[in-house]
C-alpha cells in the first residue's frame, strides 16, 4: 500500500486499530438502538475502507485537503446510511 516496507507495515497497524475501534464504537450504537440493525463487519470494512480511499485520494494526487470538511462529510453520510428507520 506504500512506497516502502515500513509505511506499509505502520497502514496495516493503523488500519487494524481503527477497524477495532469501529467496530466497538458500531455495537456500542446498535445496543442503544442508534443505529439500524445491520452486519457490523460488514458496514465497519466499508467505513473504515471508505475513510481510507479518501485520505490515499488526497496523498496520491497531492491535494490540500480540508481535514475537518472532509471528516463532516464523512460522518454526515455515515450517520443518514445507519440512522434507524422511523418507527410508523
Amino acid at each position: 500500500m506504500g512506497r516502502d516496507e515500513d509505511f506499509s507495515e505502520r497502514v496495516e497497524e493503523l488500519s487494524r486499530l481503527a477497524r477495532r475501534i469501529y467496530l466497538e464504537e458500531f455495537k456500542m450504537l446498535r445496543d442503544r438502538g442508534l443505529i439500524r440493525p445491520c452486519h457490523l463487519e460488514l458496514v465497519t470494512s466499508m467505513v473504515a475502507g471508505g475513510v481510507v480511499y479518501v485520505i490515499m485520494e488526497c496523498l496520491i494526487r497531492e491535494q490540500e485537503a480540508d481535514i475537518d470538511a472532509l471528516t463532516d462529510e464523512i460522518l454526515a453520510y455515515h450517520a443518514r446510511a445507519l440512522a434507524p428507520q422511523p418507527r410508523n
